[in-house]
C-alpha cells in the first residue's frame, strides 16, 4: 500500500512536470528575434541581408545601404497584406514595391554582384514555383 502511494505521487509529479514544460518553453521564444528583425519578409520569404552579405561578399557600407530598402520592403508589404485586398489588386502593388527594391539594390551591387544575385533570386523562384500546388 505505501509503494502505491509512493508510486502515484511520483506518477503525479512527473506528469505535472511533463505539462508544464512546453509553458515554460514558450515564455522563452518571446527573446528570439521576429523576422522583420532577422531582415526578412512578415512571412520569412526571400533572401536576408545576412545571407546576401554572405553570398555577395556584400561591404559594411553595402549593408549600411541596403538594410533601409529590405526594411521598407517589409513595411510596405506587411501595410498592404494587411489592406485585405484580392490578389489582382495586390499583385501590381506588390511587383511595384519589388521593383522598386530591385532598383534600389542594383544601385548598390557592383556588376559581379548583380550577376551572383540575379542567379539566386532566379534559383528561389523556380523552387518557389517547383513548390507551389498545382492549379
Amino acid at each position: 500500500m505505501k509503494m502505491m502511494k509512493y508510486s502515484v505521487i511520483a506518477a503525479l509529479a512527473l506528469g505535472g512536470l511533463v505539462m508544464t514544460t512546453p509553458m515554460t518553453f514558450a515564455q522563452d521564444s518571446a527573446t528570439t528575434p521576429t523576422a522583420t528583425q532577422n531582415g526578412r519578409g512578415q512571412r520569412g520569404q526571400g533572401q536576408t541581408i545576412q545571407a546576401l552579405t554572405k553570398e555577395l561578399s556584400l561591404t559594411d557600407a553595402q549593408v549600411k545601404d541596403a538594410k533601409p530598402l529590405f526594411e521598407k520592403r517589409a513595411t510596405a508589404m506587411k501595410e498592404l497584406r494587411a489592406k485585405n485586398l484580392d490578389r489582382t489588386e495586390m499583385r501590381p502593388a506588390m511587383q511595384k514595391i519589388q521593383k522598386d527594391f530591385t532598383d534600389g539594390m542594383n544601385k548598390i551591387l557592383t556588376a559581379d554582384q548583380k550577376t551572383k544575385w540575379e542567379a539566386a533570386r532566379k534559383a528561389a523562384q523556380e523552387k518557389a514555383r517547383n513548390r507551389a500546388p498545382q492549379q
